[in-house]
């Protein structure tokens, strides 16, 4: 799906003048939101995106770009780590007393309740691990491939009940104030 936003910028004397900026989103992204929003009408809540709330800030520990000569583009590939766990009976989520901080994220797997694979991405940027929670539901299990320290691990949580579920804009306004 493409979206172009105009952007107005000033250039020399009084003159404005308008760049379009253009975005496009995967399709399989874009049907997962659908999805979601679907799925979670049923419930009676409307119009909104829920995902399962982790309690944790994620941060960016370094990236790099690379030419993909295959597909002629260039791609960037970023390294997630768990910058913040919350461990507080208020705001904790699921990565309390599994995930740590500094564990860095490789990739993500949800697996519905049926025990068929919904997504499995192995990480390249930070959206990729927010975009695979928008296909899990109640009852699903999500793994989640870590390095904590020389070792690598799978964290599963499993059966995933919906408290463990916040609207989207929620779990955007926590990792904000947990990231200040």
């Amino acid at each position: 799906m493409g979206i172009v936003n105009a952007k107005s910028s000033a250039s020399s004397s009084d003159e404005t003048t308008i760049e379009n900026v253009g975005y496009a989103l995967p399709a399989s992204d874009v049907g997962a939101v659908a999805a979601n929003i679907i799925e979670y009408a049923k419930d009676g809540k409307i119009g909104a995106v829920y995902k399962p709330y982790f309690g944790m800030g994620t941060q960016v520990l370094s990236a790099e770009s690379v030419w993909n000569e295959t597909g002629d583009k260039l791609e960037v590939n970023e390294t997630l780590k768990v910058a913040s766990v919350t461990t507080t009976s208020n705001g904790a989520g699921l990565a309390a007393g599994k995930l740590e901080t500094g564990d860095k994220i490789l990739a993500v797997r949800v697996i519905g309740a049926d025990g068929e694979d919904k997504i499995s991405v192995t990480l390249g940027r930070r959206a990729d691990f927010n975009n695979a929670l928008l296909y899990a539901r109640a009852g699903d299990t999500i793994e989640v491939t870590i390095k904590r320290g020389l070792n690598k691990q799978t964290v599963k949580f499993e059966n995933l009940q919906k408290k463990d579920f916040v609207e989207a804009d929620e779990f955007a306004k926590e990792a904000l104030v947990r990231l200040g």
